[in-house]
């Protein structure tokens, strides 16, 4: 829990979640054991469902962690993408889209740019990273 004494929301995404899963978990168990026929008491909803889906102590990495995490890893890619394009890498569509679906093929050049601390176009690492990507490339 936050220190507000509330939930976050990733804390509340995760139980709606696992509610959810209980309760389809235990329809499911009703249908296949054909238990509709009896009433259960709020606590053989509470036993049944908790067999179903064990306790969980501590929310794992939720959803929302993993999303700013493949945010971050875009940006990232675009920045990367941008410094290919402005030293003339990328000789047509193909190149960019071949970056996006395989980009360990591009490993070297990114590693490059990463060792020049990500350099930007206006200073003296971007075209020192220009010639070290040309210099290894066969023309």
């Amino acid at each position: 829990m936050e220190e507000n004494g509330k939930y976050s929301f990733d804390q509340m995404l995760f139980m709606m979640l696992k509610n959810a899963i209980k309760q389809a978990s235990y329809e499911i168990m009703v249908e296949s054991n054909d238990m509709e026929d009896r009433e259960l008491t709020d606590e053989e909803w509470e036993e049944a469902l908790n067999e179903l889906v064990p306790q969980v102590e501590e929310t794992p990495t939720l959803t929302i962690d993993r999303m700013t995490e493949m945010v971050d890893d875009y940006r990232e890619l675009g920045n990367f993408a941008d410094s290919l394009n402005k030293i003339g890498f990328f000789k047509s569509p193909e190149d960019v889209v071949s970056l996006l679906r395989e980009p360990n093929k591009f490993r070297k050049q990114y590693m490059m740019w990463v060792e020049l601390d990500r350099p930007k176009p206006s200073s003296k690492e971007f075209e020192r990273f220009g010639q070290a990507v040309w210099s290894r490339e066969k023309i």
